[in-house]
């Protein structure tokens, strides 16, 4: 293997990273854009429940979100 073909199989590798980090954080918006819906569905449903009760409500949402993320694998 000559150094031409070692850095094109480097050059190919970083073109392979950027595509996989591009697919990643499209995926990571969509996901952010389908939160933040879900969030104002959340609030404008709460609007039922007494200030004290949507603030808890709010927390519950915000914990059970935090550990979906924390399970996700990039």
């Amino acid at each position: 293997m000559n150094m031409g073909e070692v850095r094109s199989e480097g050059e190919a590798e970083a073109r392979l990273s950027d595509a996989a980090q591009t697919e990643l954080m499209e995926l990571c918006e969509k996901q952010f854009n389908r939160l933040e819906k879900l969030q104002n569905d959340v609030l404008l449903s709460d609007s039922e429940f007494p200030p004290e009760q949507q603030a808890l409500n709010r927390l519950i949402a915000t914990e059970a979100e935090a550990k979906q993320w924390l399970l996700m694998e990039p």
